[in-house]
């Protein structure tokens, strides 16, 4: 089980001039078995404290399930990712999202590295807003 908090810095927005943002990720991991098979399910609030629009406050839920496979060269998961529109105005995207997570790490003498990937697409929400359709690294 693991408890995280991570910075995320934004120095420079695409198309926006001179406009600068700052996010704090909150983040659980837990392992778990469910019917004999090894699991991480991960938790992650994003707290914005500063953003272009001047917004700040909690923005949007996402929550993951892989499971994971054990190889000789490393581990590697699979499962579903999920975007609950749980955010404040403003810094939600008012949809709900669901998608496939896929990643992989591997180890070698002093180094242990590894790849992880989300993709997110809109299936509700309100139809006022853009779809989500977004895949993070």
């Amino acid at each position: 089980m693991s408890v995280q908090i991570q910075d995320v810095y934004a120095g420079a927005y695409h198309q926006l001039d001179d406009e600068s943002g700052n996010t704090v990720l909150l983040r659980s991991a837990v392992p778990f078995q469910f019917g004999g098979m090894n699991n991480i399910a991960r938790v992650t609030l994003p707290v914005v404290t500063d953003s272009p629009s001047g917004e700040s406050g909690v923005g949007d839920v996402a929550v993951f399930d892989l499971i994971v496979f054990n190889a000789d060269w490393g581990r590697w998961g699979i499962g579903p990712v999920m975007l609950l529109p749980s955010g404040e105005d403003g810094l939600s995207a008012e949809q709900w999202a669901i998608g496939p997570a896929v990643g992989f790490t591997t180890s070698q003498p002093g180094f242990l590295w590894g790849v992880f990937n989300q993709n997110l697409f809109s299936f509700a929400g309100d139809a006022d807003r853009k779809e989500v359709n977004v895949s993070i690294l």
